[in-house]
This record gives C-alpha cells, sequence and structure tokens, in this order.
C-alpha cells in the first residue's frame, strides 16, 4: 500500500465532489436561464476580482477577470444570464461543459490513484 498514492487519490477525489454543487447550479443557470440587463452595483477585489450586479432588487455576486474594473463601471448596465430560483448568475456566452469533463477527468484519476494506492494495480517494471 502506497499512502502517497492513496492521500493524493482522496484529494482528487475530493475536489470535484466540493465544488459539484456550484457547478451544478451554474450549469443550471446556463441550461435555463434568460439573458437580462444588470446594472452593476460595485466592482471590487486585488488578488480576486469580483462585482456586484442588481436585478429587481436583489444583488448578485459574480467572480470576474482583472480587466473587467478597465471595460466597464458602476451604474453601467450588462448583460447576464439569470434564472429565478438561483443565487447564480453568468455571461451569455458562459459555458460549463469543460469544467465538467475537467472534473470527470480528475475524479477517474483520483479512483485510479486510489486503486493503486491499496494495491489493486500491479508495478510496472
Amino acid at each position: 500500500m502506497n499512502f502517497l498514492y492513496l492521500i493524493g487519490g482522496l484529494f482528487l477525489l475530493s475536489l470535484p465532489i466540493i465544488t459539484m454543487k456550484d457547478k451544478l447550479e451554474e450549469y443550471r443557470v446556463q441550461k435555463n436561464g434568460i439573458v437580462v440587463e444588470m446594472l452593476v452595483k460595485k466592482v471590487s477585489g486585488i488578488a480576486r476580482y469580483s462585482m456586484d450586479v442588481e436585478y429587481q432588487n436583489k444583488i448578485y455576486k459574480k467572480r470576474v477577470g482583472s480587466n473587467f474594473y478597465i471595460e466597464n463601471h458602476v451604474g453601467e448596465k450588462i448583460l447576464m444570464k439569470y434564472l429565478k430560483d438561483s443565487e447564480k448568475v453568468m455571461y451569455p456566452d458562459e459555458d460549463e461543459k469543460i469544467e465538467f469533463i475537467s472534473f470527470t477527468g480528475l475524479f477517474i484519476l483520483g479512483i485510479v490513484c486510489f486503486l493503486k494506492g491499496l494495491g489493486y494495480f500491479p508495478k510496472l517494471s
């Protein structure tokens, strides 16, 4: 039994599981949401940039790129994808498929590492 493979496998298995709830919510917004105009209320951040947007008197938070504050300003209206019963908003062209593919790959790699740690795969020579 190889301890490093076990720990690495558990880490690679837990990472997708922990973040999957948020990703499933974003995927639901992507599939069922509608595009609306939202008002930029706040742009902030030093290492992690984020913005607050308002729609129907409700504030939504969204992580943005570092150049967002250069191109957009507080008080400006931008198009965002919105779903009524969700706390998430997305850009109209934002796509979550690649993240599901990468999380699936990490999960499979985690299973392989964990099983290797348990000794299910023989040593390659």
